[in-house]
């Protein structure tokens, strides 16, 4: 039974795909559930059994499931590692209101609060399948830091990427870096290339691909480049729009910088992917105020 459902969660997937739905909740909120109703039919929980003992289980199923469509898709692992909390979020939640249905029917006292539960869950999954039912996607997050070098010291490193794979924090070190960077001058009109390779199974299934930034402005106090294209794995979760960075003199040997960096979500839902893509962003800027912008490390 599991295998059957296992291909028959992969072939649902594959449908979303097809029909461009691959990027909506309901593949993210609807497959889940899709799951857990499933694996409640086969494995029905016990009301007079331990609900640790059948939660344990119950997870343990979702999980081979989980793991034997993401092989079936060729699914990366950061794609895995991604869908994990909102999968089992959602599988936790149909088995809480499975089982608390079971106690209520031997019982039979009190209210049962509980149906809410998959009616919220059916509502969230439609989110990002129609335009009517998608939240503002036009996001940007900014981090500012004192850089013991002047404007034109700040500038000069923007060309000079040799290497980013460093140590990054936790978050952040799940994604692959650009092995490769082009980025000659900081003339306006040119275009920095960035070549990510991206090993889906850690050593093989490898994504290649590239993001190009062009630089539209370059004054006194503000770079300000555009990203014009983007075949890398990036692009699967979000839209990159342009950076943008301001200097602010604070002496002659330190500037006050803010990197900004604004972007297009792609993903729903927004309530998961929206605070999941700010903070890896966030971090991302940071990393780079610190590595290229100031070259701490140097």
């Amino acid at each position: 039974m599991i295998l059957t459902l296992i291909a028959v969660m992969s072939l649902i997937i594959r449908l979303l795909n097809e029909y461009n739905f691959e990027q909506s909740a309901l593949l993210y909120v609807g497959v889940p559930f899709l799951v857990a109703l499933a694996l409640l039919w086969i494995d029905r929980p016990d009301s007079q059994g331990s609900w640790k003992k059948e939660l344990l289980n119950h997870t343990l199923l979702a999980l081979v499931v989980m793991l034997g469509s993401s092989v079936i898709l060729f699914e990366g692992f950061l794609c895995v590692v991604m869908f994990m909390p909102i999968y089992f979020g959602v599988i936790l939640l149909t088995f809480v209101y499975r089982y608390s249905v079971e106690r209520y029917q031997l019982r039979k006292k009190g209210r049962l609060y509980s149906h809410i539960i998959p009616v919220l869950i059916v509502f969230g999954a439609l989110e990002g399948s129609h335009p009517s039912l998608s939240m503002p996607r036009e996001e940007q997050v900014s981090v500012t830091a004192v850089v013991n070098l002047n404007i034109s010291e700040i500038k000069a490193n923007l060309t000079k990427i040799n290497d980013l794979k460093k140590d990054r924090q936790w978050f952040l070190a799940l994604f692959p870096m650009p092995h490769r960077v082009d980025a000659k001058s900081m003339k306006v009109g040119e275009i920095h290339t960035l070549d990510y390779r991206y090993h889906r199974w850690f050593v093989t299934n490898t994504h290649s691909g590239s993001m190009q930034m062009q630089v539209q402005r370059n004054d006194e106090q503000v770079v300000i480049s555009k990203f014009i294209k983007d075949t890398s794995y990036i692009a699967n979760y979000l839209q990159l729009n342009q950076s943008q960075i301001n200097f602010e003199p604070v002496s002659d040997t330190k500037t006050k910088v803010t990197l900004t960096i604004s972007y297009t979500r792609l993903l729903d839902p927004a309530w998961y992917f929206g605070p999941l893509q700010q903070y890896g962003l966030t971090k991302t800027a940071e990393f780079l105020l610190k590595e290229v912008i100031s070259h701490e490390d140097d």
